[in-house]
C-alpha cells in the first residue's frame, strides 16, 4: 500500500532518469507479473526486465517455465544480484 514500509524501493534499487516507474495499485502485483511482463513488451517498453527472486508463481515448476517463457520473448531475466553487479 502507498506509504508503508512494503512499498518502498528495496535497498539498492534506484531510479535513474529515462527508466520507467509503474505503480501498481491492485492487490499482489507480483502474481500479475508475467501477464504484466507480455503488456509491456506488446506495447513497445523496451529493454523489459523482470528481477526473477523478486517475483513468485503458485509452484516453483511454473515460476521456471514463465522465466523460460519471458527469455524467449527477449525479456531480461537477472537475479537482483545480477542486476546490481550489472549496473
Amino acid at each position: 500500500m502507498k506509504g508503508t514500509l512494503g512499498a518502498e524501493l528495496v535497498d539498492g534499487l534506484v531510479i535513474k532518469e529515462g527508466d520507467y516507474k509503474l505503480v501498481k495499485t491492485r492487490f499482489s502485483a507480483f502474481i500479475l507479473s508475467f501477464r504484466t511482463v507480455f503488456d509491456a513488451v506488446a506495447h513497445n517498453y523496451q529493454p523489459v526486465t523482470v528481477i526473477v527472486d523478486a517475483t513468485a508463481a503458485a509452484t516453483p515448476d511454473i515460476h521456471d517455465a514463465n522465466q523460460f517463457d519471458m527469455r524467449n520473448i527477449g525479456v531480461a531475466t537477472p537475479t537482483i544480484q545480477e542486476w546490481c553487479e550489472a549496473i
